[in-house]
């Protein structure tokens, strides 16, 4: 390295604290956000969580960037390289022990107000001795290249665009999730061979391809002698051996205190362990119409498969699915999307 490029003589606290925040907005565009638009992350709560973990599950790559290059993608956007007292790039050791040290004592774990209190408390000791203490203890030196305010300036752009973007991204991806469902519900209203279901008490509605005919019965619940009451709405097609469904049942309070993705996924596996030859295939949970839901893919035995979508309304589990042979579910595609976004809630 030419040494003759860096310039140390001046404390940059500024760039210090924009080189890490670049490196945590990198990290979790590139690697976090990812998950939640492939529903691996699903909950507004986990959204939270992971933006508090976010300096914490930045620590290996960290330290693999230090150890093979001798700096981060965003230390060097700002010209800052690190070295140890021989010269060399700091070893793992050393690189995992000063990430660390940044997180505990330099950011306090991240949490709400005190990361705010120790940032300035940082700020003001590199600005008094161009340095931090785990760099001292673990004879860590920070090199500079020469500065170009260009460098800061664009830093500070980037910083804060991404800043925007993470007030702005949580209603981007509720509409691009809620995009298909638009479509499909504008979709739905020009077919004229879909017949409107409004439920009696106003509580909802929904499209089929004809008349569905309706059944009350019981769910049994798991593990007690109890049962829920169910309403099964459905229509079948014989001769193409598919089937329609829409069916609901109102939870007990008792179970209200659980989340709703996990009231969801425990109801999908209520009903697959209740019907023989079910097995679940896939499962995402998505708002739908604002609305907190499930969908899923099952099979059921070895030639047919089911499509669908559980929504909680309040204390109302829904439950909309289309039984199909195999060999028919390209050709269902259509119809299938149609009447899983037909639903509407008319609870307000």
């Amino acid at each position: 390295m030419d040494l003759k490029k860096f310039n140390n003589a001046k404390p940059r606290p500024l760039s210090r604290f924009f080189s890490r925040v670049l490196d945590y907005f990198f990290f979790y565009c590139f690697l976090i956000l990812p998950l939640f638009y492939d529903s691996l992350l699903d909950h507004d709560y986990m959204h939270l969580l992971c933006i508090v973990l976010v300096p914490l599950t930045w620590i290996p790559f960290e330290v693999l960037f230090i150890r093979l290059l001798g700096t981060t993608p965003g230390k060097a956007f700002l010209g800052i390289h690190l070295r140890n007292k021989e010269g060399k790039k700091p070893s793992f050791k050393q690189s995992l022990r000063r990430s660390f040290s940044v997180w505990f004592k330099g950011i306090g774990l991240n949490l709400p107000l005190l990361n705010l209190m120790l940032c300035v408390r940082r700020l003001t000791e590199m600005k008094e001795k161009n340095t931090l203490p785990w760099d001292e203890q673990i004879g860590i030196t920070i090199l500079y290249k020469k500065k170009r305010k260009i460098r800061t300036i664009i830093a500070g752009i980037l910083i804060g665009c991404f800043s925007i973007f993470y007030v702005a991204e949580y209603q981007f991806r509720e509409v691009l999730t809620s995009s298909n469902q638009e479509f499909f519900s504008k979709k739905l209203f020009n077919k004229d061979k879909w017949v409107n279901f409004d439920d009696k008490d106003g509580a909802f509605s929904a499209s089929f391809l004809a008349t569905p005919e309706e059944k009350k019965t019981k769910l049994p619940i798991p593990k007690t002698k109890d049962f829920l009451p169910y309403t099964e709405i459905r229509h079948q097609i014989k001769e193409d051996d598919v089937l329609y469904e829409l069916s609901y049942t109102t939870l007990p309070q008792s179970l209200m205190k659980w989340s709703p993705n996990l009231l969801l996924k425990g109801s999908l596996k209520i009903f697959a362990s209740s019907q023989s030859g079910i097995k679940i295939l896939n499962k995402s949970t998505k708002r739908y119409k604002n609305i907190p839901a499930l969908e899923f893919i099952m099979q059921k035995g070895s030639t047919h498969e089911k499509s669908g979508r559980l929504i909680l309304v309040e204390d109302t589990l829904y439950k909309l699915d289309v039984t199909y042979p195999n060999e028919k579910k390209e050709e269902l595609q259509e119809n299938i999307a149609i009447f899983l976004h037909s639903f509407e809630s008319k609870k307000k």
